[in-house]
């Protein structure tokens, strides 16, 4: 995740990484990377790695209770932060939505669903593989809908545009609504890493 993070351009700085061993707090630490070693449930650990002024938390740990109970706290913690969470089982999504979390990601699910999607459809499976693989071929750019491309359809906006971001909603681009762009409008675009 780490590595994902980097390639995606977030500085060494930004990161602050939290861990119950010492051993891999101390490996971060080698690595350049801000950590703290304790128990990420705890109000005074997450005190100490400054979530009150953090913009976004991601919490990726091995069991769902444990994310639940990191959600509760981090944003007790800092209202405004938005916080991306994996779980194993579908059946905690909900309960981590709860308890804060803005975006959950079932991993059991995903991975399902890649298998699937790689046997139904390997050519389409070998891009969206592309796409996981930050930094190395195909990338995922989001972008705010310029001023002269609010109210025209996002086909004809710069780029390729696979998907606007209107408010909570996600629309393809051949949804009627995304026929005319609005302000605030975010585009998601398909690019190759030279085109960045």
């Amino acid at each position: 995740m780490i590595r994902a993070l980097r390639d995606s351009g977030v500085q060494k700085a930004a990161i602050v990484v939290i861990d119950s061993l010492a051993e891999a707090a101390a490996e971060a630490n080698a690595a350049g990377l801000v950590a703290v070693s304790g128990d990420g449930t705890r109000s005074e650990v997450l005190r100490q790695a400054q979530i009150a002024s953090a913009d976004q938390v991601v919490i990726a740990v091995n069991r769902d209770d444990t994310a639940v109970l990191i959600a509760l706290t981090a944003r007790q913690l800092n209202p405004a932060a938005t916080i991306v969470a994996a779980v194993r089982e579908e059946e905690n999504r909900d309960l981590l939505r709860q308890s804060g979390a803005d975006h959950v990601v079932v991993s059991s699910d995903a991975a399902g669903h890649m298998l699937a999607f790689s046997t139904l459809r390997p050519a389409a499976a070998k891009v969206i593989a592309d796409l996981l693989d930050l930094g190395r071929g195909l990338d995922l750019v989001e972008r705010p809908a310029g001023e002269a491309e609010v109210g025209t359809p996002a086909r004809a906006a710069a780029g390729a545009v696979i998907a606007v971001i209107r408010g909570s909603q996600v629309l393809g681009p051949d949804d009627p609504r995304a026929a005319r762009l609005e302000k605030g409008d975010q585009l998601i675009l398909v690019s190759s890493r030279d085109g960045l």
